[in-house]
């Protein structure tokens, strides 16, 4: 006979497994919803998950041909080498140099500026920091970011 509380259990593993299929049926449907779970997590800072998922959404061949997602695709590859950054990982240089190299002008290039002079800066490469934050424009930063950036430029 089978306890209330193993019922318990069962019902929570079959819910589970339910959940976890609509989930990926809805990622088959629609790949970028890769991209706006990433957000998600980047919004919880769970930056570890968050760049599994930007890597997903970056790499499915499905929406490189799309040109609809092509913005989405330049702002996954930002945002995954942010959340390397965030998890200071060795990487996290080179992702933002070649975003930085790769990418059209855009609003979220400037602010790769920013968090590249940032991470050069903690780093302490203090001139190689500077050369990147003269090419920031401070009013496409949050608030707290401009407050760190007068910081890190004025020092």
């Amino acid at each position: 006979m089978i306890s209330a509380k193993q019922s318990i259990h069962i019902i929570l593993l079959l819910l589970t497994m339910f959940s976890a299929q609509a989930q990926k049926s809805q990622v088959d449907n629609d790949p970028a919803q890769l991209y706006y779970q990433g957000l998600d997590y980047v919004k919880q800072k769970n930056f570890s998950y968050a760049k599994e998922l930007f890597t997903q959404f970056i790499e499915r061949k499905e929406i490189m041909h799309e040109k609809k997602n092509q913005s989405l695709i330049s702002d996954a590859k930002f945002y995954k080498a942010l959340c390397t950054m965030e998890l200071r990982q060795p990487e996290a240089e080179k992702l933002l140099q070649d975003y930085i190299n790769n990418e059209d002008e855009s609003p979220t290039k400037k602010v790769a500026y920013y968090h590249l002079g940032r991470l050069l800066f903690d780093n302490k490469k203090y001139k190689e920091a500077i050369e990147y934050f003269k090419q920031v424009e401070q009013f496409d930063l949050s608030r707290a970011e401009r407050d760190e950036y007068r910081f890190e430029l004025a020092y």
